[in-house]
């Protein structure tokens, strides 16, 4: 093997342009005779005086190439210089005219491949005339037919030892912020996820993505295409893609929650953050906006989300304090996400913290509604979760309150006596079934708060400072820990979202502070019917 050197090579090149007089063809034909003689001495041949071998090997394919040019009803293999010294399961595809087998192979090809097979095999057409169509040198098409080829062989030969994807594809979990609508939709499909999980460390193409899901390349191209186009995933040369995101084995990411939610628990940061927050009832009280007369516990359901906001994103920034200017945040990403993810295959025993299953589920989601007489209102779900009704389904929460109906909630609340069409009459019963009204003496009373924005911001101030200090001593006392174990899983070209994104998240205590509230410090209460109540709800206008 130690003879088929640079040196030969370019004297192969040599031997074959001499004769050729092109480029390209030269290029295709020398490449044909080496792997000829490398198929040869890989048989095991016996070879005496090795350059008279390989000359008299070059000579003999050169002849077959003159000879095989002047036929042109002879196939590629032997009539365009791509070799063909044994015979393959391809050929016998081909040989036999299998064209349905040879099409479900060749969906198993990326498009590039594909279309040059596809044209000479099935269409049948020269390569000329593929040269002329495409706008390409003849040959570069043989050259692309001698790679396709190729390649398709390997894609036929794995078509019954596919990955375990195909058979046990991972089990994704994925949480996201921001404006993230329509890439969490694209990311909902089973088989985008899977393409997140493979890609997620080392750079994949589109067969590599075939040969583990077991999915078609012609299929699969769509998927990719609406990943890269939702900025889910990035190319990585030509070809070949990884997650633009990051990605955590489940187990490892529970461990790095558990042993926060220890640390949150044990240390007292709850009564230390009520209390804060408490201390700060009648600064918050002094500003003005509709619901200070509510039910006490109303207002205290978004103090506890705000709390828990704060200390995410504050302790964050004092953790970021020892990466100085290394790893800016990226205000490109106008969405974020973390997915945790359990393989098919088993994995290794891992270690547990009992605190990692502690906690209250809880979402946030936002919607904006254009009105004739409010401008932009905001209706904000702070608990989409148990037990209160929710999802995508017209009975979830994050439904109740829309386009057609946020004006008459601004209209009651600023007239609770307010004169009603029969259609706001309509609409006003379903929200007082659903407990968003209720009737008084004065007339319909909204139940949830309404914010301005400017009132907002300055409410949620008073919340930020009133932890700030409590969020450094966590996110020193945490920060570390939860980094050392995640970091082994982070590519270096994802530091800045990990840190600027994921490390936020995980210092952030939301879910630990509701479920003390609601437990040991009892500041907060589940409502008697989680059925009809804005517990968690709030609207915010623009005003």
């Amino acid at each position: 093997m130690e003879a088929l050197n640079e040196a030969l090579i370019e004297k192969t090149y040599l031997f074959c342009y001499k004769r050729i007089s092109d480029v390209e063809e030269a290029r295709d034909l020398a490449q044909d005779i080496l792997c000829a003689a490398l198929k040869e001495m890989r048989r095991g041949v016996r070879i005496r005086s090795f350059y008279s071998w390989y000359w008299q090997l070059a000579r003999n394919r050169c002849a077959d190439w003159f000879a095989h040019r002047r036929n042109p009803a002879l196939p590629i293999e032997a009539a365009e210089g791509v070799a063909a010294a044994e015979s393959s399961a391809l050929d016998v595809i081909i040989s036999d005219e299998d064209r349905t087998r040879l099409r479900f192979a060749l969906s198993r090809l990326a498009a590039s491949q594909r279309e040059i097979m596809i044209r000479f095999y099935l269409k049948e057409e020269s390569v000329a005339k593929i040269a002329r169509e495409l706008g390409i040198p003849a040959g570069t098409v043989k050259r692309r037919l001698y790679d396709a080829r190729t390649s398709l062989k390997e894609r036929y030969e794995k078509m019954n030892t596919i990955g375990k994807t195909a058979y046990a594809p991972a089990e994704v979990n994925q949480f996201w912020g921001y404006d993230c609508m329509i890439p969490q939709g694209a990311m909902s499909l089973k088989i985008t996820q899977q393409i997140a999980v493979l890609c997620r460390e080392k750079p994949q193409d589109l067969n590599s993505l075939s040969d583990e899901m077991g999915v078609a390349p012609v299929f699969l191209e769509e998927m990719v295409n609406m990943m890269l186009q939702q900025k889910l995933l990035k190319e990585k040369g030509k070809g070949k893609y990884l997650t633009d995101f990051c990605a955590f084995p489940n187990s490892v990411y529970e461990l790095a929650g558990g042993k926060k939610n220890r640390i949150f628990c044990e240390k007292g940061y709850a009564k230390r953050i009520l209390a804060a927050v408490e201390a700060q009832r009648e600064k918050l009280l002094a500003q003005e906006f509709y619901g200070k007369e509510l039910d006490p516990d109303t207002l205290k359901w978004l103090a506890v989300y705000a709390a828990g906001h704060w200390m995410g994103a504050t302790g964050c920034e004092c953790f970021l304090k020892k990466y100085g200017d290394k790893y800016p945040d990226e205000p490109e990403r106008k969405f974020r996400t973390t997915i945790r993810y359990i393989l098919p295959e088993p994995e290794e025993e891992k270690e547990q913290d009992d605190w990692q299953y502690l906690g209250v589920a809880w979402s946030n989601l936002h919607q904006s509604f254009r009105t004739v007489d409010y401008g932009t209102v905001h209706f904000v779900n702070a608990f989409d979760m148990d037990p209160f009704p929710h999802g995508y389904n017209p009975d979830g929460r994050d439904a109740w309150v829309n386009g057609a109906n946020v004006s008459l909630m601004l209209k009651l609340a600023r007239d609770p006596a307010a004169e009603l069409s029969e259609t706001e009459q309509e609409e006003a019963a379903v929200f007082l079934k659903r407990g968003l009204l209720t009737r008084q003496k004065e007339g319909l009373r909204v139940m949830l708060p309404v914010f301005s924005q400017k009132t907002l911001a300055a409410l949620s101030e008073t919340v930020k400072q009133a932890v700030e200090t409590i969020a450094a001593d966590f996110a020193e006392e945490t920060g570390e820990t939860v980094e050392k174990l995640l970091l082994p899983y982070v590519r270096k070209d994802l530091m800045s979202n990990f840190l600027h994104w994921d490390m936020k998240v995980l210092l952030q205590c939301i879910s630990d502070l509701y479920y003390m509230a609601f437990h040991d410090e009892n500041y907060l209460k589940w409502p008697e019917n989680p059925e009809c109540s804005p517990k968690g709800l709030y609207l915010m206008t623009d005003e």
